[in-house]
């Protein structure tokens, strides 16, 4: 739980591996450096000055003027669609954009500007790990891309954007970040739905109790979001009360709307199974009992420790037979490629291939566009389009 230093604005929190950091709370930015050391007290000073109302020397039209009128006016500002970990990376974005042209009039940047700024930043290493900030640069591109949109579309508060294209746009994307959400293969998903080794089940103690361990719990997540496409952030926040068989409801916290999705048949058996289930954390009456899923110890989920549990997860099943089987015929094949995020993509696919119309497939998955749709989609089956799309023919024909 974050803490308050002596530092106005200031948390204290341990992070998972029980390492101590400091949150500048409001400009959702951890600071860098040691605790007190004089880059932490820089950093500190530079977001205290950023977080204060009313523009100090900042001149009217400056990239600074268009980042401090938004944040002053703009409900749309610090971009409440995503969630709040890409909040805290857009922000961290921002500081970086402050620092390269914040000083520079808006309508003189240009797409030449943009991708040196990109390039220059791309080489810096990382302190944490030492190796380039690609992502980062990325990230500029993109925030600086939203920057120019908001001001482009106040044209009685910027009119000397008028008439002109937005420079980030003309900039291609240079750097990707690993290989992306990966649709999981269905070996991968049998394995952890339904062939868990013994020793991620859980155990049985003396009154007769099933206690799931940090295995099971995890797969029982993974789960859920194979069966109804959603979000993790929007899974770990359910409750009991919000299942009316055969239906649950959703809150989407990345565009606010709630989802009424019709659950399948195998996953309201495991609801059956686990609602039945005399596990020893929901009798403890300091625990949220009214949560469909919670951790191993009864309490709430966080994006961050489910992350990290699959990632554990994914280390116990790593040599299962099946997994190994799978494995020896495809050689690229390596678990670690998988995130939880990547099951989103399973969902689409799945549902794509059952000749399922795109609306219909936003009402399950909460997608607000085709092209989304058309994104996640991209991994189908080809061998189950050609069957599906020579059966549709087959039956026009006779």
């Amino acid at each position: 739980m974050p803490r308050k230093s002596k530092w106005p604005n200031v948390h204290k929190r341990t992070n998972s591996t029980g390492k101590v950091y400091y949150y500048h709370r409001p400009s959702s930015t951890r600071l860098r450096g040691e605790y007190e050391s004089a880059e932490w007290l820089l950093h500190y000073k530079q977001l205290e000055q950023r977080s204060k109302p009313g523009p100090k020397n900042i001149k009217t039209g400056t990239v600074d003027h268009v980042i401090h009128h938004f944040q002053t006016t703009d409900e749309r500002w610090l971009f409440p669609v995503y969630a709040k970990s890409t909040i805290t990376s857009y922000s961290r974005a921002m500081e970086y954009i402050h620092e390269y042209i914040g000083s520079e009039f808006i309508e003189d940047i240009t797409s030449e500007e943009i991708r040196a700024i990109i390039v220059t930043h791309a080489k810096i290493p990382s302190k944490q790990t030492g190796k380039p900030r690609l992502r980062e640069a990325e990230l500029i591109r993109q925030v600086f891309s939203i920057i120019w949109e908001l001001a482009s579309d106040s044209p009685t508060t910027f009119p000397q954007l008028n008439n002109k294209s937005n420079p980030a746009k003309k900039v291609k994307k240079r750097y990707k970040q690993g290989i992306g959400y990966r649709r999981w293969p269905e070996e991968l998903v049998d394995v952890v739905i339904n062939h868990l080794p013994a020793h991620v089940c859980g155990r049985v103690d003396t009154r007769n109790r099933r206690i799931p361990i940090k295995g099971q719990k995890i797969a029982r997540l993974i789960t859920h979001m194979y069966y109804t496409s959603q979000r993790c952030q929007d899974v770990i926040e359910l409750e009991r009360s919000q299942y009316v068989d055969p239906f649950l409801t959703y809150l989407q916290q990345k565009t606010d709307t709630l989802q009424h999705v019709y659950v399948h048949a195998e996953l309201r058996a495991k609801f059956k199974e686990w609602f039945a289930e005399a596990d020893v954390h929901f009798l403890n009456h300091k625990h949220n009992s009214m949560l469909i899923h919670t951790t191993e110890k009864g309490v709430k989920w966080t994006e961050d420790n489910a992350r990290h549990r699959w990632i554990q997860l994914r280390k116990q099943i790593e040599q299962h037979p099946r997994l190994l089987e799978y494995k020896a015929r495809n050689p690229h094949f390596n678990i670690n490629d998988y995130s939880l995020h990547g099951l989103r993509k399973n969902a689409t696919a799945n549902l794509m291939e059952a000749v399922v119309e795109k609306e219909a497939a936003k009402a399950i998955t909460g997608h607000t566009s085709d092209s989304m749709i058309d994104h996640y989609a991209k991994e189908m089956d080809q061998r189950v389009q050609s069957k599906n799309a020579l059966e549709r023919l087959e039956q026009k024909v006779t």
